[in-house]
């Protein structure tokens, strides 16, 4: 089930297109250490909420284009 925060990150991803840990993190404002939503961002590509590209300092995530979202 994707909460409140998941929903902030996925709709910043659909808004802004590919974006990295650090774009997310610096634009969202979120009350949640950086640390947090990385792994925030993990629990949502192992649950196909959004995909990553790319590895390590390139990682990037993009959200797919679910109908429940």
């Amino acid at each position: 089930m994707t909460n409140k925060r998941e929903l902030e990150i996925i709709n910043f991803i659909k808004t802004n297109g590919e974006s990295s840990s650090k774009e997310i993190f610096d634009n969202l404002g979120l009350d949640l250490s950086y640390a947090t939503l990385k792994r925030v961002l993990t629990k949502l590509i192992s649950e196909e909420s959004i995909a990553s590209i790319g590895k390590g300092k390139a990682l990037n995530t993009l959200s797919h284009l679910l109908t429940n979202f």
